[in-house]
């Protein structure tokens, strides 16, 4: 990072938008959403039942109130770091330079499917930068330009794979967990959400070097994912550890970040100190990554001439 300060550019200069500019926001869309959150006509309900229903219309109109659409542009996905998109900070939206309102889930959609392709350029780019680093390459404009139309495309198709994915796995689940609250009550609830930690779990292990493999080595994307698997399958312990201190350090430090942020002065601090932290950990996991594959394809290659 010393030698190479120049790539906390791209966060940097996204969070800065992201803190200063308009604020893209979903509030008309909530408030029938709120009104619609409440018990059937002539139910009589608990005061926990009351109490629950009331911290849910409370925490959806908030939402309505402080989450900006334009934070999509943050690609937590391909590791792109944000400080405002991470911490959601509701004081920097009296900062922002206006804020426009989504009135229809139509106008919700085409907006959420511009800002996520956005997203992946920006990111793209980012990554792209990276990679050169951790390769040592001399930059150059034609080799980058190169890299950057190739990795752009392989990261839109993976980033549309997850959000399948994801779609078609949240209603089973959804489903199944609302089935284990039925039977189980709380205790079946408890299970429901262990089970969707622990699949997720292993599911983000599986996917660790997915973005590296894309992007470093510049594979397709069923080779990033069959690389992915297997490195992290071949170091499993040292992987998860890798992982588990990943996400320590990224809890730990948004705390950091989240007290600073009171003012402005704070905040650029933040901006700063979150893009050059997570600019780090992303070099640290594609050198992970790097020379994970290389002591991998020599021990192919000795087996092979053994």
């Amino acid at each position: 990072m010393a030698r190479a300060p120049w790539l906390i550019l791209v966060p940097v200069l996204l969070d800065v938008a992201l803190w200063l500019g308009p604020q893209l926001s979903v509030q008309p869309l909530m408030t029938p959403l709120v009104a619609a959150v409440q018990a059937p006509p002539g139910t009589t309900l608990t005061s926990e039942y009351q109490e629950a229903l009331d911290a849910s219309r409370q925490l959806l109109t908030q939402f309505g109130d402080q989450y900006n659409l334009l934070s999509v542009l943050a690609n937590g996905l391909l590791g792109t770091p944000s400080l405002i998109s991470d911490i959601g900070l509701g004081q920097s939206i009296t900062r922002q330079a206006g804020r426009l309102d989504l009135s229809s889930f139509g106008s919700l959609t085409g907006w959420l499917v511009g800002l996520l392709i956005l997203s992946v350029i920006i990111g793209a780019l980012y990554l792209v930068l990276i990679a050169q680093h951790v390769r040592a390459a001399p930059l150059s404009l034609p080799a980058l330009a190169r890299s950057f139309v190739r990795t752009l495309g392989r990261l839109l198709i993976f980033t549309l794979l997850i959000g399948l994915l994801l779609a078609l796995a949240s209603i089973p689940l959804a489903l199944f967990a609302g089935v284990l609250t039925l039977v189980g009550g709380a205790a079946g609830t408890l299970f429901a959400v262990s089970l969707v930690v622990f699949v997720g779990w292993w599911v983000r292990l599986g996917f660790t070097f997915m973005v590296p493999a894309l992007v470093l080595d510049e594979v397709g994307l069923r080779q990033g994912i069959w690389r992915s698997i297997n490195l992290a399958a071949r170091n499993l312990l040292s992987t998860m550890g890798l992982v588990i201190v990943l996400n320590l350090i990224g809890t730990g430090f948004s705390l950091v970040w989240q007290r600073l942020a009171s003012g402005p002065l704070g905040m650029a601090i933040g901006i700063l100190g979150n893009a050059a932290l997570g600019t780090g950990l992303l070099i640290g996991v594609f050198i992970f990554y790097r020379d994970r594959m290389q002591r991998w394809q020599a021990d192919i290659t000795n087996l092979a001439t053994a």
